[in-house]
């Protein structure tokens, strides 16, 4: 069992270094290019407040990995509420009036890359739940 969760908590911050990774420099580009004219299905907004935000989530991502590996808690709380917000963000994008799915692959891809978040959730939660200095509970 301790193996999983290592591996479930591994995973998670594979998972949150790509997303950070990728937010971040989609962000970096959009920005050099001066064109805010990109659009996320999961992130209601649009412009340069999408962009903004984007390069902003990616860098509390980043610190919050980075606190999720110190001995206290509170900074473990940080990961787990970003993998949260993913999670919820990734659930809820199906159900808001405007999207719709493009096909069987576009169903496919968001149902994978829904299942890597919630993996992601459950390997961030182990890490909050973990004891300082050893294994989980």
């Amino acid at each position: 069992m301790r193996v999983i969760g290592s591996l479930l908590r591994f995973f998670a911050f594979l998972f949150n270094l790509a997303l950070c990774l990728s937010l971040f420099f989609l962000a970096l580009l959009v920005m050099s290019s001066g064109k805010h004219n990109i659009q996320l299905s999961p992130v209601p907004l649009k412009g340069s407040t999408l962009t903004h935000t984007l390069l902003i989530a990616s860098i509390y991502g980043f610190v919050s990995m980075v606190l999720a590996l110190r001995r206290g808690r509170g900074g473990r709380f940080a990961m787990l509420a970003w993998n949260v917000l993913i999670a919820v963000l990734l659930l809820w994008t199906p159900f808001r009036g405007q999207f719709s799915f493009q096909g069987k692959e576009h169903l496919t891809i968001d149902l994978w890359v829904f299942a890597a978040s919630a993996l992601a959730l459950a390997g961030s939660w182990l890490q909050f739940k973990a004891r300082p200095g050893g294994p989980p509970r």
